[in-house]
């Protein structure tokens, strides 16, 4: 008799039984997929034409995908990561593939550390030859350049003193040249907007 009531409630409780399998076996699907969603790594290989880059996050390593840049809109920004910089991997297709991912890169570290710890300062530092830094309090903008700073525009205009330490020149000569030239000048007759000038060679 015991027997048979053992089989019946067997018998009533199986269907609830494989749903229970069924949903034990979704949520550890969606454990594992919640798991893969956002992963911290290192950028370990940059994809041709410098547009993907590789992540690895562990043992395993994303396939070349996208990074998030600041802008890419009317308003364009390129920067490319650099491999061992720290990234992290938004997996927003869930697959345990990679392949619908993207890493969110400049995550600061020890190997690349922020160039500044100040908070009124914004830094940029181009490798170890160039650098913008804007100073919010003090009101000022550096730019340094290891060899050459190009302004590629039809004017350069001042609207306060511009104070040089360095030589000025344009494409004809420096400011020193006209200098010098100018000092070389003498009016004979001491009246320098009527006497022609005579030049010194």
């Amino acid at each position: 008799m015991r027997q048979l009531l053992e089989q019946v409630v067997r018998e009533m409780l199986n269907p609830y039984l494989e749903r229970m399998e069924e949903l034990s076996a979704e949520v550890e699907e969606l454990r594992r997929r919640q798991q893969l969603m956002i992963r911290l790594g290192q950028v370990s290989q940059i994809g041709k034409g410098n547009k993907t880059i590789k992540v690895a996050h562990g043992d395993l390593t994303t396939p070349f995908i996208k990074w998030f840049s600041q802008s890419a809109g009317r308003v364009s920004s390129y920067r490319c990561p650099t491999v061992g910089e720290q990234a992290l991997i938004l997996n927003f297709g869930g697959g345990n593939t990679g392949v619908q991912s993207i890493a969110l890169v400049g995550i600061d570290s020890s190997q690349f550390p922020f160039p500044s710890d100040k908070p009124a300062q914004v830094v940029t530092m181009y490798g170890d030859q160039c650098a913008q830094m804007w100073d919010m309090d003090e009101g000022t903008l550096t730019l340094k350049a290891a060899k050459k700073i190009i302004l590629d525009t039809k004017l350069v205009q001042a609207t306060k003193d511009v104070d040089a330490a360095g030589e000025v020149s344009d494409h004809t000569r420096s400011m020193q040249d006209d200098r010098n030239i100018y000092n070389g000048h003498t009016h004979p007759n001491g009246k320098p907007n009527t006497s022609t000038p005579n030049e010194t060679k």
